[in-house]
């Protein structure tokens, strides 16, 4: 995902958000400290905090997946082939996956 199309949403969705007391006790905001800040730098605050959050998360979920398809493919042409009495169609499928 690129970087500007998470910026995107993460604006639309706080142009609408309302920020909660369960969300301040969840940041461990005390209520001097929210009275002082305006809403809308709050706002920026959360968002950017979920932005860094998604890009730290996203790479290994990603990579993870990633690795868990190309196990899975490997083993269905592995299964598909195994009694082809044909190598050179199981090195073309491997071929193929990649």
């Amino acid at each position: 995902m690129e970087h500007g199309f998470i910026k995107d949403i993460l604006q639309k969705v706080f142009q609408k958000a309302v920020i909660s007391n369960e969300l301040m006790a969840i940041l461990r905001i005390d209520a001097h400290t929210m009275l002082s800040i305006p809403e809308n730098t709050l706002r920026r605050i959360i968002a950017d905090s979920i932005d860094r959050s998604i890009q730290e998360i996203l790479p290994p979920v990603v990579d993870r997946s990633v690795t868990i398809a190309l196990i899975t493919t490997r083993e269905l042409v592995l299964k598909d082939f195994a009694f082809d009495p044909n190598p050179e169609k199981i090195l073309k499928a491997a071929d193929l996956i990649v």
